[in-house]
């Protein structure tokens, strides 16, 4: 079996570095869009509570010991 050259090695060492930055961007991409789809998830979902539990009455919920007070 022939042992590997200068140039194979040269080719070897730029294929990594090209698939490791491949995976790295690809990586980013994901987590861009998971972040994007979870916050978008988040802020649709603080709508809906707000739409259910008008402000006023979530600064009460918040601290239980403030409802006890005011009762």
């Amino acid at each position: 079996m022939d042992s590997l050259g200068e140039w194979d090695y040269a080719i070897l060492a730029v294929s990594v570095y090209v698939a490791i930055t491949m995976l790295v961007r690809l990586m980013s991409q994901r987590r861009d869009r998971l972040i994007e789809e979870l916050s978008r998830r988040a802020a649709e979902e603080k709508r809906q509570r707000d739409l259910q539990d008008p402000p006023a009455d979530r600064s009460l919920a918040r601290h239980p010991a403030s409802r006890r007070e005011a009762a």
